[in-house]
């Protein structure tokens, strides 16, 4: 061989390898994943059940918090009780929880859904404490109207038990603690 001829011989037997070599792996490989397939897909549908299980559970907590926050919270918002801000943040928290479902993430998904959720049913819980003291609060002071007419009748009463806490008080911030055991007697 020439000089010139022995580098276009070596570079043809390289690209010759390049080509043959590919072709070889792709049926080497095709021919161990035929046997492989079967195991590998019976072990895709259990996974694949479990999946679907705790999607389902998780599609239910999402559900969950969209409905807390686009009905009972947008009640409450409509009537003053809960920050604007408040239910954005809610759905700022929600929609990760929905990227993160989107993307597979589903221990994502679940932090941020259970997050909302309970964030929500703990601000619905204190409306409802709110709203129960708002009507003990209408109940006593509507009692204590209708009891106004004894005020006049205790009125004495009344006036000398302040008297004796005020004294009583005055004497204890004075040190003088035989003057509050004669005032209480």
């Amino acid at each position: 061989m020439t000089r010139n001829k022995k580098p276009v011989v070596i570079v043809a037997m390289v690209l010759a390898a390049l080509i043959v070599l590919p072709l070889l792996l792709l049926l080497f490989s095709r021919l161990g994943a035929s046997s492989g397939t079967e195991q590998a897909n019976s072990e895709s549908s259990a996974v694949k059940s479990t999946s679907e299980a705790i999607d389902f559970d998780l599609r239910q907590l999402a559900e969950k918090a969209d409905r807390l926050i686009e009905q009972d919270l947008a009640e409450a918002l409509r009537q003053g009780d809960v920050s604007l801000d408040f239910i954005a943040s809610l759905k700022r928290d929600a929609s990760k929880g929905a990227v993160a479902l989107q993307k597979g993430a589903l221990e994502d998904a679940a932090l941020h859904y259970n997050s909302v959720v309970q964030r929500a049913e703990s601000q619905l819980a204190a409306l409802a404490l709110a709203d129960q003291a708002r009507a003990l609060n209408d109940s006593t002071y509507a009692e204590l109207q209708s009891l106004d007419y004894l005020k006049s009748a205790f009125e004495n009463t009344y006036r000398e038990a302040v008297e004796t806490y005020n004294t009583a008080l005055r004497a204890l911030n004075a040190g003088n603690i035989s003057a509050v055991s004669t005032t209480s007697k």
